[in-house]
């Protein structure tokens, strides 16, 4: 009966054991079973993302190749715009340093123009007494060669009449005596005259070379006149020459120059080297004007036009002169000057921006336009035919100058406010 008993108590603690053991599984089991399931749903949702990714792959392929080229130029031509832009922050620094060289040179020279006015007058004075002086011994000089050649003609008279007297005296033996006599008295004025002769001959030489000496003195005071007061158009015209060579002028092939007018060779400066100069004159009075320009026979790529401002006022076939120009040359610079390099306000000329804007139109030209103010104190200027017609109401006149040089210049910066030249650069609108 114990036995049993201890039997029966081992069975059920050993069935409790299992029991245990089997829980323990079932719920190992029941993780196990969530586990898989989950696995299961995150790979489905893998594989649906997978499916999903090679899809737009599959779609994005060809857009993705696009974006790649198109990066790869974007790239480019950023590397492109830094370089440009380095380029031109140096030619910009370059030319800043030589607009400073070129302002202290002015300073220099205006201080220089100064200090040499006392002795400018006083070697003016000098030279116009020297001038006078020499006048009056070229004057000196020429009697004195008429008189020796009076006295060499009376010269050759008398040894003539020696001759005959002579001969006369050999075969005349009776008047022997009066005849000797006379050839003594020849004889004594012969001698007379060549004594004479001799010291006009050495007073000659001595002023001729007093007059060499003048000469000389003369040259060198005028030479050092022209280096101390310089021609004050000269300045303006070199200035103006290096607003027209880095705006306009070609580096290699030949250029045409073409002076409108008497007077605009006087204010244009020198022509580079190997180019075709045309002088007009005379040309659109009255009527339409155009300025007809011969073809281009030298290989010239680029045609620079010089005229005085007032020819901007007749040119009423500027338009058409402009397409005739760019089909002959690939650039065309029109140099508008003002008299003399005067300094004149815009405000009272804005009517110039009016003209310009109507004859380079956008739509045909690329037009650049630069202003050169000559660098000298405000002065007015006589007024011309032109100038008279262009003078506005300074009220009416400041707004028509803004909205004509938006116009004119492409839209950039305020106007300026003064000018002694216009310089106008034009290229075909491609």
């Amino acid at each position: 009966m114990a036995s049993e008993l201890l039997e029966e108590t081992g069975a059920t603690a050993e069935r409790a054991a299992f029991l245990q053991r089997i829980a323990e599984l079932e719920a190992h089991n029941r993780l196990l079973t969530e586990a898989a399931i989950e696995r299961e749903r995150r790979l489905q949702d893998l594989e649906a993302a997978l499916k999903a990714a090679r899809i737009e792959l599959a779609t994005i392929g060809p857009d993705n190749a696009r974006h790649k080229a198109e990066r790869d130029f974007l790239a480019g031509e950023m590397a492109n715009l830094e370089a440009h832009n380095r380029q031109l922050t140096e030619a910009a620094v370059a030319g800043e340093r030589r607009l400073q060289d070129l302002e202290a040179e002015l300073k220099a020279a205006r201080i220089e123009l100064a200090t040499i006015g006392p002795d400018n007058t006083r070697h003016k004075a000098e030279r116009d007494v020297l001038a006078g002086e020499k006048a009056k011994l070229d004057a000196h000089n020429r009697q004195l060669a008429e008189a020796a050649d009076a006295r060499e003609r009376r010269l050759q008279d008398l040894e003539d009449e020696l001759n005959t007297a002579r001969i006369e005296l050999a075969t005349i033996g009776p008047d022997h005596a009066r005849h000797q006599a006379e050839r003594n008295v020849l004889a004594g004025e012969m001698a007379e005259l060549k004594a004479h002769n001799r010291l006009l001959t050495e007073a000659a030489l001595t002023r001729e070379r007093r007059l060499q000496v003048l000469e000389e003195e003369l040259s060198k005071a005028q030479a050092l006149q022209r280096e101390k007061s310089p021609d004050p158009l000269l300045i303006m015209r070199r200035q103006l020459g290096y607003l027209i060579g880095r705006l306009i002028t070609a580096k290699q092939s030949p250029v045409d120059v073409v002076y409108v007018g008497h007077d605009v060779a006087r204010h244009a400066p020198p022509p580079p080297p190997a180019a075709r100069v045309i002088q007009i004159v005379g040309a659109g009075e009255e009527g339409d004007f155009g300025i007809k320009v011969p073809a281009p026979g030298n290989g010239a790529t680029t045609l620079v036009i010089y005229a005085m401002i007032d020819v901007l006022f007749r040119w009423t076939r500027l338009d058409e002169d402009l397409e005739r120009y760019l089909d002959a040359w690939r650039h065309v610079g029109i140099a508008l000057i003002v008299p003399g390099f005067q300094v004149v306000e815009f405000a009272t000329h804005s009517y110039l921006l009016s003209i310009l804007a109507s004859s380079f139109p956008a739509r045909k030209f690329t037009t650049t336009l630069e202003v050169f103010e000559a660098p000298q104190p405000l002065r007015p200027v006589p007024k011309g035919p032109l100038l008279q017609l262009l003078q506005l109401a300074r009220h009416e006149a400041w707004p028509m100058l803004k909205r004509n040089w938006f116009v004119v210049s492409g839209g950039g910066g305020e106007p300026p406010a003064r000018f002694s030249a216009l310089v106008i650069s034009v290229k075909p609108r491609r």
